[in-house]
């Protein structure tokens, strides 16, 4: 059923604050202001990325999608990753999503953005949007202290001492170690070493994020509401590498690690920097780290080597093929995405 009383526009300047609000109905949770203009409006493109339902004066709906560039076969292209689409509970089953998401996907259609892609949950009625299921995204754990664990779901505190035990497990699930002559220290800003990476670890085949200083500055150091920490690998002069985990909350500390980037062929540099945010992760008393990466990668592959176990949950990558040549790229051999691509860790 389609409400006619309600309208749908793109964004204009001053819509963030009805639409902070709006996603503290519809989530449970709220959002700072400086959060959502990071997240929705620090990367420039000459299109509108969001789109607004409004009900008289209410806000009721929004669209949005944050613009990055793409490498596809080889060739850069203008692309988009969809976020946050929401429809305020008094509102829903009123045509409200439908009509915000065919105004947003023909007018970057118009605009030549080659795809839109995102994880839709199972609330989101993808496959009648036209969006097309690639592969999941899948929760890996890498349990730092098994004791301290155990503890804390058995209600046992005694078992939290058992530290031996803990070392000796995690020693047993890691079955890498570390280059001696490869070094990492972390790294507050953006330069230059981070583009030398991001072009070695281009693959000329396959669909993936265009990433490197800008992206590195823009998705971690700029943003206002979580403490990402950035490692750089180098082997003498040279970097070959970097990762991206972040912590949050006390008892116990949650360590995320949202993206590893070496060469393709480069395993030493990968596992020389997972096993040095595993140290770090230690050093703040976290029990696990968790990661997303999709089951039958080589990523995926690379973190069970490290100690990494298939966790619960999952998200579903998907896509919305805006130009002709997008209809037939669904192989998982053609599509590189991490966690950190997208606004899940």
């Amino acid at each position: 059923m389609v409400d006619p009383e309600i309208k749908i526009r793109p964004y204009q300047p001053g819509d963030e604050h009805g639409l902070v609000d709006l996603f503290g109905r519809c989530f449970g949770r709220e959002i700072s202001l400086a959060h959502w203009q990071w997240k929705m409006k620090s990367c420039s493109a000459d299109y509108e990325n969001i789109w607004v339902a409004m009900d008289r004066n209410r806000y009721v709906g929004q669209y949005a999608g944050v613009p990055f560039d793409a490498w596809i076969r080889g060739r850069r292209r203008p692309a988009i990753a969809t976020v946050d689409a929401t429809v305020d509970p008094e509102m829903r089953r009123r045509g409200v999503q439908t009509r915000m998401v065919n105004h947003a996907h023909e007018t970057w259609h118009r605009a030549g953005v080659y795809f839109a892609v995102g994880l839709p949950n199972e609330q989101y009625p993808a496959t009648a949007l036209g969006w097309v299921p690639l592969f999941p995204l899948r929760w890996q754990l890498r349990i730092l202290r098994p004791e301290s664990v155990l503890a804390r779901r058995l209600g046992i505190k005694s078992l939290a001492r058992l530290t031996p035990v803990g070392a000796f497990s995690r020693h047993l699930m890691r079955r890498v170690q570390a280059d001696q002559d490869i070094s990492v220290q972390e790294v507050h800003e953006a330069h230059h070493d981070f583009d030398v990476i991001a072009n070695d670890a281009r693959r000329p085949e396959a669909i993936q994020l265009v990433r490197g200083s800008t992206w590195v500055d823009r998705r971690y150091l700029r943003c206002p509401s979580a403490d990402y920490h950035i490692l750089l690998a180098k082997r003498g002069d040279d970097p070959v590498g970097y990762a991206v985990y972040s912590l949050r909350g006390s008892t116990p500390v949650q360590a995320t690690m949202t993206e590893v980037v070496t060469k393709s062929n480069d395993q030493a540099a990968y596992f020389t920097l997972a096993i040095d945010v595993e140290r770090r992760c230690l050093e703040t008393r976290a029990d696990m780290i968790r990661t997303l990466s999709v089951p039958g990668t080589l990523n995926y592959q690379r973190l069970s080597h490290c100690g990494f176990l298939p966790g619960r949950g999952a998200f579903m990558l998907q896509y919305v093929p805006l130009q002709p040549e997008m209809q037939a790229i669904r192989s998982l051999e053609h599509w590189h995405f991490e966690g950190g691509d997208f606004d899940v860790v």
